[in-house]
């Protein structure tokens, strides 16, 4: 609300205080509730904002008589706040489609919210959040959010890794539409099987003796794993093995190899160990016994 002050002649502007008094209507009276009172700027007034709350209100302002001048009144102005609609209740579904093994474990999900009690679609945007399990208390890790088409969302091979998990699916109040949530849906993804394998290609005798080898690190299912393997080399002292040294490799397209390794004269032996890593479990290789013979 804004207005001006000015004196008998209507032209020059007044000075001081200004009150603007607002009343709301209530059980068919008008009832004073509050008023604003503004110092007029080059004889202007305004309030902004006003809090006034539902129902049917009338205002006026009053210039009390001050310094040099007499009080003055403006005419009342009414005016109605209605009350904002209700949201419009939803409902949000989410369906578990697939999750699978993988680096790392990816999970797909979808579902749909709707107008409460029918099969009309929302619109707007909806969150699906993922919390794992750790230390036996689920965490929050990370959302997904989506804009709805025709009511439905999709969340394909949302990458999780391995763990316990579970999600659920968040539409948030917006636009008419009040919030709801779906249930929560678990799910497991388990450290993808893998397979080890080495090879002796060659001995060199020598000063030291040298060897070579090489292999593979295969998922269950043949495809090659990522991450990085491990050679490890024992020797004979005594009548026993004795760990001696490890030559460390990132896998290549699940090959590794390790190139002229200084063993010396003696028994020996290797095999490659791949650790669990990412969301590979551990495997290893057999042991493979070999002699390097003084030149």
């Amino acid at each position: 609300m804004s207005g001006n002050v000015f004196r008998d002649e209507g032209c020059a502007t007044a000075d001081g205080t200004v009150n603007v008094n607002f009343d709301k209507l209530e059980g068919g009276a008008w009832t004073y509730k509050n008023t604003a009172s503004r110092t007029l700027a080059n004889g202007h007034f305004e309030v902004l904002n006003w809090g006034v709350g539902v129902g049917q209100w009338r205002a006026r302002a009053v210039f009390p008589a001050q310094g040099d001048y007499s009080t003055s009144e403006s005419n009342y102005h009414d005016f109605e706040i209605k009350p904002v609609p209700a949201p419009v209740p939803t409902e949000t579904f989410l369906t578990l489609d697939s999750y699978q093994n993988g680096a790392p474990g990816t999970v797909s999900v979808s579902g749909h919210v709707f107008v409460a009690g029918g099969t009309t679609p929302a619109t707007g945007t909806v969150n699906v959040n993922f919390d794992k399990l750790e230390g036996g208390a689920w965490t929050y890790k990370n959302t997904a959010s989506r804009t709805l088409v025709n009511g439905y969302y999709e969340v394909l091979n949302w990458a999780v890794g391995v763990g316990q998990w579970r999600v659920r699916a968040v539409f948030p109040a917006q636009g008419n539409y009040a919030s709801s949530a779906s249930n929560y849906h678990e799910f497991s993804i388990q450290p993808v099987a893998t397979n080890a394998f080495i090879t002796i290609n060659q001995v060199l005798p020598g000063q030291p003796g040298h060897v070579s080898v090489s292999g593979h690190v295969l998922r269950a299912n043949g495809t090659p794993a990522m991450g990085t393997v491990n050679v490890n080399f024992d020797k004979v002292e005594s009548g026993s093995w004795t760990y001696k040294n490890t030559a460390s490799r990132t896998l290549v397209n699940g090959y590794y190899e390790v190139l002229n390794w200084a063993v010396g004269v003696g028994q020996w032996r290797v095999r490659a160990v791949f650790p669990a890593q990412g969301d590979y479990s551990g495997s290893e290789s057999d042991y493979h016994e070999f002699v390097v013979n003084a030149r």
